[in-house]
């Protein structure tokens, strides 16, 4: 099996390419593995960075952190941000669905991770992967 350039290289080296390999490769969710087709939004506010707003919702920040300290409580993980997952069990990689201004997103999440995170997680990397021509990615 061809090793996964997503799961394998360090976050900073991660292509559009890798993450394309990863859709074809259709590899399911597991215990190191999430995909998320968007940032978690509550039934009753759209999340605000969605809508051109610098800040990130609590829903989706309290979403996002309960994930990640659930991967550093066990063997640590991926969790991608703009790839949606196919509605069968287990869920895999289906589709590349791009975070507007992805890059900026990144540099918020790792100061919200920093900010929320007691002890701090010393593993802990968030990259925003650009996959379209409008700086949206993953």
């Amino acid at each position: 099996m061809k090793q996964l350039g997503a799961l394998t290289k360090p976050l900073q080296q991660i292509t559009p390419d890798d993450l394309y390999d990863l859709i074809k490769a259709d590899i399911a969710e597991g215990g190191v593995l999430e995909f998320k087709g968007t940032l978690p939004a509550d039934n009753k506010v759209r999340e605000p960075w969605l809508d051109g707003q610098d800040k990130i919702g609590n829903h989706a920040k309290a979403k996002l952190i309960k994930e990640i300290v659930a991967f550093a409580n066990s063997y640590g993980g991926h969790v991608f941000v703009g790839i949606d997952e196919t509605e069968d069990e287990p869920h895999r990689a289906a589709a590349i669905n791009p975070i507007p201004r992805v890059a900026s997103l990144a540099g918020r999440m790792q100061q919200v991770i920093r900010d929320c995170i007691d002890p701090p997680l010393p593993g802990f990397d968030c990259e925003g992967i650009v996959t379209d021509d409008k700086g949206g990615g993953i």
